[in-house]
């Protein structure tokens, strides 16, 4: 059966603009083929939210990292640095130096989850939001005391950067 009517929602993603313009264009060439070859029109409509790749601050992920070893705790498997996802958080990379650190609350949890959520509010997952606090208001009292440092996350903003 072949309805008169079908649709479908894709998100495309990527870690680099010009990457996300390239899969996207080529996924909108996959649909045009597909509905060329079922006799069919494509209709694209723009969805709007959707969220640009995420652009961490390479400076403050450092200054994080070197808070976390003055704390003696370990850095998650997830680098602040490295984080990407879909989320507001990178429109924010877009207008402020931003970072995505992560803190441990459990083993072997995929985001998401029922289980995920039950660790967030155990005594591990207090731990660690903990943990992620002390982290995060030492690197705001290292930004605070450096100007040195500032100047850095400053420079490496791409707001800066093009500028």
């Amino acid at each position: 059966m072949i309805p008169e009517r079908a649709a479908a929602l894709f998100w495309v993603r990527a870690l680099e603009d010009d990457v996300l313009e390239n899969a996207y264009a080529r996924v909108v060439q996959c649909a045009d083929a597909a509905a060329a070859a079922a006799g069919a029109r494509l209709e694209l409509v723009a969805v709007t939210g959707e969220s640009p790749p995420m652009q961490p601050n390479l400076p403050l992920a450092e200054l994080y990292r070197g808070q976390l070893d003055l704390l003696g705790l370990p850095e998650s498997h997830h680098a602040p640095d490295a984080s990407i996802g879909s989320s507001d958080i990178t429109h924010v990379s877009r207008v402020v130096p931003t970072i995505h650190p992560n803190f441990p609350i459990g083993e072997n949890l995929q985001l998401h989850t029922r289980a995920f959520a039950a660790a967030t509010t155990s005594a591990r997952g207090e731990q660690g939001l903990l943990e992620g606090a002390r982290a995060l208001a030492l690197t705001v009292l290292a930004l605070a005391r450096s100007a040195d440092a500032r100047a850095g996350v400053a420079a490496a903003h791409p707001l800066r950067k093009s500028a």
